[in-house]
C-alpha cells in the first residue's frame, strides 16, 4: 500500500442513497485528515436470473462493479468476496447470502479493483421453502460496512 500513490485501502465510507454515490476512502495513515473523497467511482449493478422460482430452485446473482478512478481499491470483509449479496425475506428480515459460509483467506480477484477495472462476483442462491416476494441487492464490502447498494431486484417464490 502506498500513501499518496495508487493504492488505497478502504477505511471508512460515506453513503449517499441517491445516485451518484459518494465514497470516502482512507489510506493506511489512519488519520481523519488523510481521508480522500472520491465521488462517482464504483458503479454497482445486480443481475438476477431467473426472477422467479420455487423452493429448492437456484437463482443466479451477479454483482458487477466498475472502478472509474485511477486508484486501486481494496474490498472485502473477513476473507469474503468484495461484492456481497443480501436477500430480504417476505417478512422484511435481511441477511447476507454469505452468512455461515466459511471462506479461505487467499486473495480473491474481487478484493482488489484496479483503476478502470470491471469485476464481477456470481452466487447461486437456493430458494428457501417460504413463498412470497424476496428482494436481492448487491453491495461493495469494506471492513467497516457496505456501500453502493444496488437497486433491489424482486424474486417471486411460488
Amino acid at each position: 500500500m502506498t500513501h499518496r500513490g495508487k493504492h488505497v485501502r478502504a477505511g471508512w465510507i460515506g453513503l449517499s442513497l441517491t445516485a451518484p454515490t459518494a465514497l470516502l476512502l482512507s489510506s493506511s495513515c489512519d488519520s481523519p485528515s488523510d481521508i480522500e473523497v472520491v465521488g462517482n467511482v464504483v458503479p454497482l449493478t445486480l443481475e438476477v436470473t431467473p426472477l422467479s422460482g420455487g423452493p429448492g430452485d437456484t437463482i443466479r446473482l451477479v454483482g458487477i462493479a466498475h472502478n472509474l478512478t485511477g486508484l486501486a481499491i481494496e474490498l472485502g470483509i473477513a476473507c469474503r468476496p468484495g461484492i456481497s449479496f443480501y436477500i430480504t425475506r417476505p417478512t422484511g428480515r435481511q441477511a447476507s447470502v454469505y452468512d455461515g459460509v466459511a471462506f479461505t483467506c487467499e486473495g480473491k480477484d474481487s478484493n482488489s479493483l484496479q483503476p478502470g477495472e470491471t469485476d464481477s462476483v456470481s452466487w447461486s442462491w437456493v430458494v428457501p421453502d417460504t413463498t412470497g416476494t424476496y428482494h436481492a441487492r448487491a453491495a461493495l464490502d469494506f471492513r467497516d460496512g457496505q456501500v453502493n447498494l444496488s437497486a433491489p431486484a424482486a424474486i417471486d417464490v411460488e
